[in-house]
């Protein structure tokens, strides 16, 4: 009585342990382990799409002989963009001046005369009929252009396309929980450059401050090349 009391009390056989640990690791296999394969995979997306969209543009600016936009939302949740048209190919575009230069009522004039420029655009619905939505775990976090000393973080923020083929040059940044990414758009060129860096897991103790710098970063360089 005793000894069957014992045996039955031994425990589980090396072979049933590795049975079970066999039917863990299937189980397993099933469950993605992280989402970087899929944050990586929609941002290497979103910056197609952007490669797709600047190269539209160019073309509808040339055949419509009108200036073409690419509207970005900064501000929506989700983010949105679109492709945008002008009436004229001659609209001229307002010089843009740093908000720490202006007095209330100066502010407010430029304020007026983008509202106005706003008017004179309306959405390119061959692109997109609705705004272009950016994809789960990717946020587009800047534009720097060389119209403008400071990158817009916020708000709606814009890159131009002219008739003659040219357009702004810009630079795009666009990050996930795991990565930082920029794509650089030349003025005359119909190429791209682009750049991707993971941060490390100091980088994510404080991830703001490690956009803001590797923005900051980015744009000083790109502004010298």
């Amino acid at each position: 009585m005793n000894s069957k009391i014992l045996k039955d009390h031994q425990g589980f056989t090396l072979v049933e342990i590795l049975v079970a640990l066999t039917l863990v690791v299937g189980i397993f296999t099933l469950i993605p382990t992280s989402s970087s394969d899929e944050q990586h995979g929609n941002l290497e997306s979103t910056i197609y799409d952007f490669e797709r969209a600047t190269r539209f543009a160019v073309n509808e600016a040339i055949l419509r002989n009108s200036i073409i936009r690419i509207s970005i939302d900064l501000n929506a949740e989700p983010q949105t963009y679109s492709i945008e048209f002008s009436s004229t190919g001659t609209l001229v575009l307002p010089e843009y001046e740093e908000d720490k230069s202006l007095s209330l009522r100066e502010q407010e004039l430029q304020d007026k005369k983008l509202k106005d420029l706003d008017g004179q655009f309306n959405k390119i619905d061959e692109f997109s009929e609705e705004p272009k939505v950016i994809p789960r775990f990717v946020r587009i976090t800047g534009l720097g252009t060389h119209q403008r000393e400071k990158i817009q973080t916020e708000g709606k923020v814009y890159i131009y396309f002219y008739p003659t083929g040219e357009k702004d040059a810009a630079i795009l940044f666009f990050t996930t929980e795991q990565e930082f990414a920029s794509l650089a758009i030349p003025a005359f060129e119909n190429r791209f450059s682009r750049e991707f860096s993971i941060y490390s897991e100091s980088d994510t103790f404080n991830l703001e401050s490690t956009i803001e710098t590797d923005m900051k970063e980015s744009f000083d360089k790109w502004l010298k090349s």
